[in-house]
């Protein structure tokens, strides 16, 4: 797998072209900086840093296929001019890129999505809740953040576990247990009451006669020795990555 090719633009009028493979390479791919973002050196490199974490990543969870090869950045026309930067003049419309705010929730999430399949619109990341902070993120290490979210741009995949209650179950009965949704019953966590899974009775996992209360969650345990999916438990450190788990 060759070096990500990073190439900065200075100027974005109009419309970005689907991205494309060649060669196993991601070809096209591009991060919007959105004018709300202060001129910042560091954040390009940062940006060059987490990508290129996540290109090694996403060659891996494909299984030896698939890599970003070529990214496009564009820094807002208010940021001083340099030689390195390139003029993009294009049509008006934007689809499957990477947009970095500096505003938001900074949860990253994509926006467009419909349906399996189907991949969304655009990529949403926060420049100061998630590129610019060192080590591993709220919502897990860069790599697995941003790979977990491209099989929801690129391909529309689904969540491998509960996302909103009552649609999606958080637990289903299995030989008189209790069990977890989760990708694979390999990894290993705890129940418990509440977004912390405190300890309680009322989440007895082993009688399957008994209702658990709504507020029990399964929390799976940060470091695992498994194989699992990056659309499950991306916030968690597993053995290694596949994009499904199958």
């Amino acid at each position: 797998m060759a070096n990500i090719n990073f190439v900065l633009f200075c100027l974005l009028i109009g419309e970005i072209s689907p991205i494309f493979v060649k060669n196993g390479r991601y070809e096209d791919l591009y991060i919007v900086i959105q004018d709300n973002n202060e001129d910042n050196e560091v954040l390009l490199e940062r940006i060059k840093e987490v990508f290129t974490a996540a290109s090694k990543l996403l060659f891996t969870a494909t299984r030896n296929h698939l890599y970003f090869g070529k990214i496009k950045v564009v820094v807002p026309k208010t940021w001083s001019l340099k030689t390195e930067y390139k003029r993009l003049i294009v049509p008006s419309q934007m689809k499957q890129y990477i947009s970095v705010d500096k505003y938001g929730d900074g949860v990253p999430k994509v926006y467009g999505l419909t349906k399996c399949g189907r991949g969304g619109s655009y990529m949403y990341l926060n420049s100061l809740k998630f590129i610019l902070t060192e080590g591993s993120t709220n919502w897990g290490n860069h790599d697995n953040v941003i790979v977990h979210e491209w099989g929801h741009l690129r391909y529309g995949l689904y969540d491998e576990y509960p996302v909103t209650k009552p649609y999606y179950p958080t637990f289903y009965q299995a030989a008189g247990k209790w069990n977890p949704v989760r990708c694979t019953n390999l990894i290993q966590g705890r129940v418990g009451m509440g977004a912390g899974c405190d300890p309680s009775t009322e989440c007895n996992t082993e009688d399957a006669s008994k209702i658990l209360n709504e507020r029990c969650k399964f929390c799976p345990d940060r470091e695992q020795k498994v194989d699992a999916s990056l659309m499950g438990f991306q916030w968690i450190n597993v053995a290694r990555n596949y994009f499904l788990n199958n």
